[in-house]
Formats: C-alpha cells, sequence, structure tokens
C-alpha cells in the first residue's frame, strides 16, 4: 500500500491578480494504478469565499508519483491580511493509501496589498467605515487621503510631515518633481503626467516624449525610494503643469 505526503508551495497565493499556488500530494512505492487520495481543508482562509471550493478528493494516476491541488483565490472587497490554508489527508478507509509524514500542509494566500495596509492601521470596526478606512478617507485630516498615504508610505492615523510630499522644482526652464513611494506598489496605479492646459481633462500625458524619469532611483533602505521626473517640453512655453496621479490597479 503506498504511503502518502504533502508539502506545501514555496510561493503564496495571491488574490491581488488571482496568482493560485499548490500542493503537492507524492506517494511512495509502485506507480502501475491510481491511487484516490481524500483531503480535508481548514485555515483561517474559508474555502468558497476565500478560495475556490475544493472537492476534497484528487486522484495520482498510472504512471506518476504525484498530483497537485491547486489553491485559487477569489477576489473580495475585504482587508482581512493574509490568511491561511490548510490541507490535511483524510483517514483512508478504503486502503487506498497510508498517511506519510508530513501528512498536511499550509499555504498563505496574500491579501490585496492595499487591503493588506488597511488591515494593519485600522480595526474591524473601522475597516467596515470606508469614511475612516476607505481610500478617499482622511481619518488623520491632514489633507492626505488613505490611498496617498498608502502610494507615500505614510502612517494614515498620523498627521504626515510636509517634507514627505511631492516636491516640485525648475531646473533649465524644465519643471521637475520628485517623491517618495512605498516599494512593491503592485496594486496602485502612480504616473506622474504633464499638460499646458488644466482646462482640457484630456491634454494629460505621461509618454517618454513629455515627461521622463531622471536617474538615479534613491532607495531609502526602509522599504521607500525617490523618484524624480522631468518635463520633456521645449522650455519657454507660457505655462506647464505636472501632477503625480495614483489609483487602485483590478489586476497585474
Amino acid at each position: 500500500m503506498p504511503s502518502v505526503s504533502v508539502s506545501a508551495p514555496a510561493q503564496p497565493a495571491q488574490e491581488f491578480g488571482l496568482v493560485p499556488a499548490s500542493f503537492t500530494l507524492t506517494r511512495s512505492g509502485p506507480t502501475s494504478a491510481d491511487v484516490a487520495v481524500d483531503y480535508t481543508t481548514s485555515g483561517s482562509a474559508a474555502a468558497g469565499s476565500d478560495y475556490t471550493a475544493l472537492s476534497g478528493r484528487v486522484i495520482i494516476p498510472p504512471g506518476a508519483s504525484s498530483a497537485v491541488v491547486s489553491v485559487t483565490p477569489l477576489a473580495d472587497t475585504l482587508a482581512e491580511g493574509d490568511e491561511t490554508a490548510t490541507l490535511a489527508l483524510a483517514t483512508d478507509t478504503l486502503g487506498n493509501f497510508t498517511s506519510g509524514v508530513p501528512a498536511s500542509g499550509n499555504l498563505t494566500i496574500n491579501d490585496v496589498p492595499t487591503d493588506a495596509w488597511r488591515f494593519s492601521f485600522f480595526n474591524n470596526a473601522e475597516l467596515a467605515n470606508p469614511a475612516i478606512s476607505g481610500n478617499t478617507a482622511d481619518p488623520d485630516n491632514d489633507g492626505i487621503s488613505n490611498l496617498v498615504e498608502r502610494l507615500l508610505s505614510l502612517h494614515p492615523r498620523q498627521v504626515s510631515a510636509r517634507d514627505r510630499l511631492p516636491v516640485a522644482a525648475l531646473l533649465s526652464g524644465r519643471l521637475r518633481v520628485s517623491y517618495r513611494r512605498g516599494k512593491g506598489l503592485s496594486d496602485l496605479l502612480n504616473v506622474v503626467e504633464v499638460t499646458s492646459a488644466l482646462d482640457q481633462a484630456t491634454s494629460w500625458s505621461s509618454v517618454p516624449a513629455d515627461v521622463q524619469l531622471v536617474p538615479p532611483i534613491i532607495d531609502h533602505g526602509d522599504g521607500t525610494e525617490t523618484l524624480t521626473f522631468e518635463d520633456q517640453n521645449v522650455p519657454g512655453l507660457p505655462r506647464r503643469f505636472m501632477r503625480l496621479r495614483t489609483a487602485p490597479l483590478s489586476g497585474p
């Protein structure tokens, strides 16, 4: 009778982008026949709401020594932080296999990064109130919304120092803007745009012909980095405007 063991993935599943991760169930001994392996799931992540519900059985086919059970996250709008899914071999009553070591494994489902950030700063009651924890809220009344606090790696419950806000400058007749942002902002759009016409909403541009990143990117060693962008239009135009725009992304 084969012995079956469970190995967990090295990389977590990701709610942002619905990136799955897989448990691997491996049998020992001959591989000439298939083996039906029953399992149970548990953990802080709930099947059917945090990830697609699983069947509770996987078949290791003839000629194969292993099979995978994929855990695919489900998208939601809840700030829950990272959660865990546990797979454990069920007691085999049909004599198909014996449980090896390890007989269970855990995988992590990473929350959407901005939701994980919100989860780290707000309690459950506050998370349920978008006037406090929503993207456009400003719970510390410093004039900076939660979404921008997240972009700039600021504390949403503490008044932010003005020197952490984007800074504009004029160099050789060209506008520049520098800003310090958090690293790894995979779920946030952050783009510097330029225009000559504030009254024309569609005139803002971020194409390289209009605005470019000025190296180097300064890594501060604390999870933040400073970027500088420069207007590429000919100096001497009557007026030019730059802005830093951010918005949530729905996927990678």
